[in-house]
């Protein structure tokens, strides 16, 4: 059962963001996925602060173990992100020359995220290896997470000159590694059940690194005026009052 909703929730947090990418359009698309950001942001912070990281300390048999695992997951996707740019993707950034990232072709952005999307299907199924609630949760804040991502790896591919319909399905199955991850995540941490703890204390860096160090900055850029500042501080409050709930019980 276990096995069965992982793989349901792999399916999820990609699929649905996946196609929301492709139902909408233009300006909505933007739109959405800016307020998308905001919510995802206090999301994932509230998640990894109140759910993961907590987890992680609790089962684990060496706490300091489990802090170091979080600086070093931290430290570590700071390195690869100045390194390969892999959570560098989104429709309206730029590389150092002020080029646009479409035009560095198309497989870039579906490698880039199969390897992300990878790792989301990791995160899923160390979580519901704890609780299928926790593991809702967690699927709840990828799939907020991953929606504004969908939306700008899909416009970057349709300014590629690909179809609507051809950009979608190579989205998809850049999406299905993320099965992948989830039935490679629960074969290995249920049978080495020790590594869960490290894997939770992994996710939970994962998810602090990309709401602080990838969201937030991202965030700041667009605030003009104080109604600015007032809308998206209460769009993190609702991801972070949506976690509190869909936690709730565990």
């Amino acid at each position: 059962m276990t096995l069965l909703s992982i793989f349901i929730a792999c399916l999820i947090a990609t699929v649905l963001a996946i196609t929301t990418a492709r139902l909408l359009d233009g300006r909505i698309l933007f739109r959405l996925g800016d307020s998308l950001t905001c919510v995802s942001t206090g999301l994932l912070l509230a998640l990894a602060c109140t759910h993961l990281l907590p987890e992680a300390f609790e089962q684990a048999s060496n706490p300091h173990a489990v802090g170091f695992t979080v600086w070093a997951g931290i430290f570590l996707l700071i390195f690869l992100e100045h390194a390969f740019g892999i959570h560098s993707h989104g429709a309206a950034q730029k590389d150092s020359r002020g080029q646009s990232l479409a035009l560095r072709g198309i497989w870039p952005i579906i490698v880039g995220d199969s390897l992300h999307t990878f790792t989301d299907g990791l995160v899923i199924a160390s979580s519901f290896l704890v609780s299928p609630a926790l593991g809702w949760a967690i699927t709840a804040g990828i799939l907020m997470h991953e929606m504004p991502q969908e939306i700008g790896d899909f416009v970057l591919l349709r300014r590629q000159g690909l179809s609507q319909s051809r950009a979608y399905r190579l989205m998809l199955i850049a999406g299905a590694s993320a099965a992948a991850g989830g039935l490679l995540g629960y074969f290995v941490m249920d049978a080495v059940k020790w590594l869960l703890p490290y894997a939770l204390a992994l996710s939970g860096a994962s998810f602090l690194y990309i709401s602080m160090c990838e969201l937030i900055p991202r965030l700041g850029a667009e605030i003009s005026s104080r109604s600015d500042f007032l809308r998206q501080f209460l769009l993190i409050g609702l991801g972070a009052v949506i976690a509190f709930f869909i936690g709730h019980g565990h």
